[in-house]
């Protein structure tokens, strides 16, 4: 469970994030709380995936072309990553973007969304954009090399 005010404190900083990311967090205790955060997500990553079929389900319906049938359930960031993933092999980024968005919107400290999200505007040429996602990554998982390839990226081709 993600604390709230840690969650509403990293979506202000990440709504005024620059190019260039700030390593600077804030107390130790915030930077606490966003490591047990980061901990806990890959907790749930490394756990057995349990209620596959439902997952599945979601995600086909994600995946649809028809706005109409793209329900999802409100607590299920997962499906939505995993329908990104799915339109981002199929070149189709603008449909990725949207449900890569969603995701965050569900899961705003997943790290690796942003990192995604990142990917996908600079396959779409919108590396200012992209640089912004990188520096969000950076900011919940400084230690991941693979925000600071991202924004390497973003800012080479700025």
């Amino acid at each position: 469970a993600v604390d709230a005010a840690v969650a509403a404190e990293i979506m202000e900083q990440m709504a005024s994030a620059t190019a260039t990311p700030s390593l600077s967090m804030g107390s130790d205790a915030a930077n606490a709380k966003r490591w047990r955060v980061n901990e806990d997500i890959q907790d749930k990553a490394n756990a057995p995936q349990t209620g596959e079929s439902t997952s599945n389900s979601k995600r086909a319906k994600l995946v649809s072309e028809s706005p109409a049938e793209n329900s999802l359930d409100e607590t299920d960031a997962t499906a939505a990553k995993h329908a990104a993933d799915d339109f981002f092999k199929a070149n189709k980024f603008e449909r990725a973007l949207e449900c890569y968005s969603t995701a965050i919107n569900l899961d705003p400290c997943d790290y690796i969304l942003y990192s995604n999200r990142s990917a996908c505007f600079a396959s779409m040429g919108r590396y200012q954009e992209a640089g912004k996602d990188a520096a969000c990554c950076i900011r919940l998982h400084p230690t991941w090399a693979k925000g600071y390839s991202r924004l390497g990226l973003a800012e080479y081709y700025l």
